[in-house]
């Protein structure tokens, strides 16, 4: 049995793909199975069981790069394919524009179709499962997804901090194609729980990616651990096990401290938990916005128009620091 997997996208759609991978072993213990995915994220995929080839494609040229960059990267993807056949090819976006990158590859095919699937409401993690065992009785399989581990250098270790170590994501939600705002946890409020958790001994650190550290001024004379654009992916993974809790919104960071084991206080507002939430994980969900109609205005596909994401902004760092405290 040879798979392959078509899923670029972002960080937390990769993690919550994960037991794909596993579910095809499951029934084929000798199965191969090729993963195409971003280059960015191969280092993390290389790690997961059942994962035994990635095809890094260049996602940054194929989604916003000028028309020779797109086709560069889409003939590249296709040069990993050519003359190669599979049992099954699985595509994991519902966006027609991704068939393309498995057109030189030769075998049935199964993708996810807007509106259909992933059906609305149940957790994404199943839903690439179904893609391979097409069994639409809920609940689809599943099995606890294993931890996912990442070595981190010393020195990031020690940044941490000593005692109770909390990690903080407060940027994150952004990829390629968008800047998904409405999903962020505010500022003044990851400030107000530094302030907080500070007062009752723990030891704070941000964490993030380069194209977070705009979040830097919010938390200027706090005394914090700044580690934005310290770490890569794996690094962060390991950062996350490291800590004792992690504090973030609906984002990549989120799904990268969920695969790690870490315990996670987890805050969302526009967006539904129980899609996106492993139900195995060591979390705590906090969704604002119980009493506001509007709430989860996230269709799949985009927001409703919100110029104070009042959900979010609902929940408060008293929460937030109770629910770690418990």
């Amino acid at each position: 049995m040879k798979v392959l997997f078509v899923k670029l996208g972002a960080i937390g759609d990769a993690m919550m793909a994960r037991g794909l991978p596993l579910a095809v072993r499951r029934s084929h213990p000798h199965a191969r199975f090729t993963w195409m995915a971003g280059r960015n994220l191969a280092p993390l995929l290389e790690r997961l069981d059942g994962v035994d080839e990635v095809l890094g494609v260049d996602d940054a040229a194929l989604l916003s790069g000028r028309a020779p960059a797109r086709a560069r990267a889409l003939l590249g993807a296709w040069a990993g394919l050519r003359g190669r056949g599979f049992d099954r090819v699985l595509i994991g976006h519902a966006d027609p524009r991704y068939r393309l990158l498995a057109l030189a590859a030769r075998g049935p095919r199964t993708a996810f179709v807007s509106g259909a699937w992933p059906r609305p409401g149940r957790w994404h993690g199943d839903e690439y499962v179904r893609l391979f065992t097409l069994q639409d009785s809920p609940p689809a399989e599943r099995r606890p997804l294993p931890r996912l581990q990442a070595p981190l250098p010393a020195a990031l270790r020690r940044a941490l901090g000593r005692g109770r170590k909390a990690l903080l994501f407060p940027g994150g939600a952004r990829n390629l194609l968008r800047d998904d705002h409405l999903r962020r946890w505010p500022l003044e409020h990851y400030a107000a729980l530094a302030r907080l958790l500070k007062r009752r001994g723990w030891s704070v650190a941000l964490g993030g990616a380069a194209s977070d550290v705009w979040v830097r001024p919010a938390f200027a004379g706090l005394g914090l651990a700044d580690l934005l654009g310290r770490c890569d992916l794996p690094q962060t993974l390991g950062l996350c096990a490291a800590a004792d809790h992690v504090v973030t919104h609906d984002s990549g960071p989120m799904h990268l401290a969920l695969a790690s084991g870490v315990r996670v206080t987890a805050l969302f507002g526009p967006t539904q938990p129980h899609e996106k939430v492993d139900p195995d994980a060591d979390v705590r969900v906090l969704w604002g916005g119980a009493d506001l109609s509007c709430r989860p205005c996230y269709d799949g596909r985009g927001y409703a128009a919100c110029a104070d994401p009042a959900c979010l902004r609902e929940v408060t760092p008293g929460q937030v620091l109770k629910t770690m405290e418990r």
